[in-house]
């Protein structure tokens, strides 16, 4: 069964339309995908129903997207035990009112970037998926290649509007051309997790509620962009708490926190920031960044 799983998906590499030879999941599975590659988009494909499925243990070298689920999917879904290098669209797209958990996966893109339409990002919420655990995820080099005048995406970890009661903990995201984390949902939290090396660290919509963050040396790779350990938008006016936020920068000057569009507020219960002289701690006029433990020295 898996060599003729790998042939069916290895035909529909670079293309959207899950393979319909790809395990379609159904109540009650339990399906190990073991170790495969050059794979399409979706090993696994959840449309419709699936009750309770687990999708766990691969070992895969060269794939589109791992998991892909249909605008319909609705249940319980668990993805675990995934190692998976030279990705090229992400681990999974999770759409329709799905539930579910993330965990212990460790992926890497390919090291050539892509080109639009293929947007890269390691986890992609959509629709109304809703309660989600993420929790010991890694995630590197969701990177994609535009025109210099062009805003460059790619990320880590993406939530939409309409996504709701996420959890991400003990996650680390590494060096995409655009955010760590871009969270859109709705009741965010997060804890022990750390973003190093993207262009926004983490990029925050609406009220998150956040443990210990950790954001390491932004970097911006090319695009229009202005780079930030922590990017807010004021678009829903959204309030982020945070118990405790480590930044660490040796040469990159990407402003501590960043408010554009709108007003927001940002509580800092207590901060451990070491970043170089001259590194902007605030920006945006409509800013309300709280310092509860005294605003940090630069």
């Amino acid at each position: 069964m898996i060599v003729r799983l790998l042939t069916a998906v290895a035909a529909t590499a670079g293309i959207l339309t899950p393979s319909p030879s790809a395990h379609r999941l159904r109540d009650g599975d339990h399906f190990a995908i073991g170790r495969i590659s050059n794979a399409g988009n979706g090993i696994a494909v959840a449309n419709g129903a699936i009750g309770r499925a687990v999708v766990h243990d691969a070992d895969i070298d060269g794939v589109y997207r791992v998991v892909e689920t249909e605008a319909d999917a609705s249940g319980w879904l668990t993805i675990e035990n995934i190692r998976a290098v030279n990705v090229r669209r992400g681990l999974a797209r999770i759409r329709g009112t799905l539930t579910g958990v993330v965990r212990n996966c460790d992926i890497s893109f390919s090291q050539v970037p892509q080109i639009p339409p293929n947007l890269p990002a390691g986890l992609a919420f959509d629709g109304e998926a809703h309660d989600w655990a993420v929790e010991n995820v890694t995630i590197r080099g969701a990177q994609m290649t535009l025109a210099p005048d062009r805003y460059w995406n790619g990320d880590g970890i993406s939530t939409e509007v309409g996504n709701r009661n996420f959890l991400f903990r003990n996650v680390r995201v590494y060096d995409s051309t655009d955010s760590g984390f871009d969270l859109k949902s709705s009741n965010t939290r997060l804890d022990n997790t750390l973003a190093q090396g993207n262009s926004r660290n983490y990029r925050f919509w609406k009220d998150t509620e956040a443990g210990t963050i950790i954001s390491v040396e932004p970097l911006v790779r090319g695009g229009r962009t202005n780079p930030a350990h922590i990017w807010v938008t004021g678009k829903f006016t959204p309030t982020i708490r945070i118990k405790h936020l480590v930044v660490r920068a040796t040469r990159s000057r990407a402003a501590v926190i960043r408010v554009e569009d709108g007003a927001a507020t940002v509580i800092i219960e207590s901060a451990d920031i070491q970043v170089p002289p001259g590194t902007p701690l605030v920006v945006g006029s409509r800013a309300n960044v709280q310092w509860l433990s005294g605003t940090p020295r630069i």
